[in-house]
């Protein structure tokens, strides 16, 4: 598969919103777009929204220094989450997730046929692995407990995913789980709370990027809060053999 230089990330998050991932999204993805890399986000349009102050974009909502801008787009979702009490929204959120998940793959594959993907939620990465697609990646934060969700997540390794793993504690339930070591790249979150003095968010790591031609690795750094999130392009190779095919 010959990849363009495009980026699309794929998060099952509102824009914006009071949650860490938000602001995690919009800063990961203006770094890839900063780096030369034609960069697109899909998040759910969700029922329920942080508003903006009026004449205030989501990347300077997010504390994004001036430059080009990502394309950020909301992708329909059955969303009644809210709808009911907080003990009857288990089977409400995981309609929301797959509804989202299957949406945003049918416009990664009819829009964007030719981009690299990074999806933070397995339910968004194994439509489009299941349909053979290349140059997918996932980001781990956990090994989840239920049998379903440990399948769904061996599938997209053994589908050729490449993993991110935040913690060396999760690359070891990785392996432990049956992904072979070569797929998984740990990176550890880091944070800067006084670089957020004014946003309404939870305190939460901060991430910035590497980019290299066969792989996305994701890289820490603390202070990338403050909007000096960065990517570089390194000419190494063979630093993902999931994507060598």
């Amino acid at each position: 598969m010959s990849h363009a230089r495009e980026i699309v990330v794929v998060a099952n998050t509102r824009l914006p919103s009071q949650r860490a991932q938000a602001l995690q999204v919009v800063q990961t993805s203006a770094a890839f777009e900063r780096c030369g890399y034609r960069t697109t986000v899909l998040h759910a349009l969700r029922a329920q929204v942080e508003p903006l102050p009026a004449g205030v974009d989501v990347y300077t909502w997010y504390g994004v220094p001036a430059g080009p801008r990502p394309v950020v787009r909301a992708v329909p979702c059955v969303d009644w989450i809210d709808a009911v009490p907080v003990r009857w929204q288990y089977w409400p959120a995981r309609l929301q997730e797959r509804t989202f998940a299957r949406n945003a793959a049918r416009v990664v594959a009819r829009e964007h046929p030719q981009a690299f993907v990074y999806a933070r939620e397995v339910e968004a990465a194994l439509p489009l692995l299941r349909k053979g697609r290349k140059g997918v990646f996932l980001e781990v934060h956990r090994v989840p407990e239920g049998r379903l969700r440990r399948a769904e997540l061996l599938e997209c390794a053994q589908l050729q995913a490449g993993c991110v793993a935040i913690s060396g504690g999760v690359q070891a339930d990785l392996l432990a789980l049956g992904v072979r070591a070569e797929q998984v790249v740990v990176e550890h979150d880091g944070s800067k709370a006084r670089a957020l003095p004014t946003f309404r968010t939870r305190l939460s790591p901060g991430r910035s990027w590497v980019w290299r031609p066969m792989c996305l690795w994701s890289c820490t750094q603390a202070d990338c809060w403050s909007g000096r999130a960065w990517m570089c392009l390194s000419m190494l190779r063979g630093c993902c053999p999931t994507c060598s095919s």
